[in-house]
């Protein structure tokens, strides 16, 4: 799968990623606040925090306004994922917003909008598969930064590893897979934990490749940034902004 990568012509920025030809398994994580939020297509509107909660409730998405996405921002969210993992239709797309992590989704949320509603629509819109939507059950995962030792590195960035290392044997296990291409998009934390790996390569998991991606939905990419994409340790593969 690894080879695979690399035999893709770096020229084309388009074909850059890995490829389904072979049929690798493709997986997605996603996070939401300045990544896949640029899918939005409601307004999240003031809502007030429930007594006992940190958060507020969630309201349904119906009755929210409207509100259309930056089409060429859109356009570069869906080019930098054909770059990360090729004209595939992924096997599993997960939430890797640190949502899962502090906050209930669909119940109580920092803008009591339902973060996976707004991804849903972005693969609706796209014309993905009915069946092409983030998987709910991996929502409640027992996410933890506990889980992940790694001295130097703070809270939040552990618990980002913590859900992209227990997503991948989330996905071998739904899946029934050992070999996979995981594909993570996130606008602080992918070269975080490129980083990460490359102090502590045994974090990496075998049979494995991973597809860090930064991607910001605030701002126009820099011309010519996924021809740098890079691979800084073997199996992992980092993609800047």
């Amino acid at each position: 799968m690894r080879d695979g990568w690399f035999r893709l012509s770096s020229r084309d920025e388009e074909v850059f990623g890995c490829t389904s030809e072979r049929g690798d398994t493709v997986v997605w994580s996603w996070d939401y606040d300045g990544a896949s939020d640029v899918l939005r297509t409601r307004r999240p509107s003031p809502a007030r925090v429930s007594h006992g909660q940190s958060w507020p409730t969630v309201v349904p998405t119906s009755s929210l306004k409207l509100e259309t996405p930056n089409t060429y921002r859109v356009g570069e969210f869906w080019r930098t994922l054909l770059h990360a993992s090729g004209p595939t239709i992924p096997s599993l797309v997960m939430s890797g917003s640190a949502r899962v992590v502090y906050q209930i989704p669909g119940k109580f949320e920092q803008d009591g909008l339902s973060h996976v509603d707004m991804q849903n629509e972005g693969l609706r819109r796209r014309k993905y598969p009915a069946h092409v939507r983030v998987d709910t059950d991996a929502l409640h995962l027992t996410y933890d930064y506990r889980h992940v030792r790694a001295r130097g590195f703070d809270e939040p960035s552990r618990a980002k590893m913590d859900i992209v290392l227990r997503q991948i044997r989330y996905a071998q296990k739904r899946l029934n897979v050992k070999k996979m291409l995981f594909v993570f998009v996130d606008d602080i934390y992918a070269s975080v934990l490129a980083d990460m790996f490359v102090s502590l390569p045994h974090l990496a998991p075998r049979d494995v490749t991973i597809h860090l991606v930064h991607y910001e939905s605030f701002r126009d990419r820099t011309p010519g940034t996924l021809t740098r994409t890079r691979e800084v340790i073997p199996g992992v593969i980092f993609s800047p902004y």
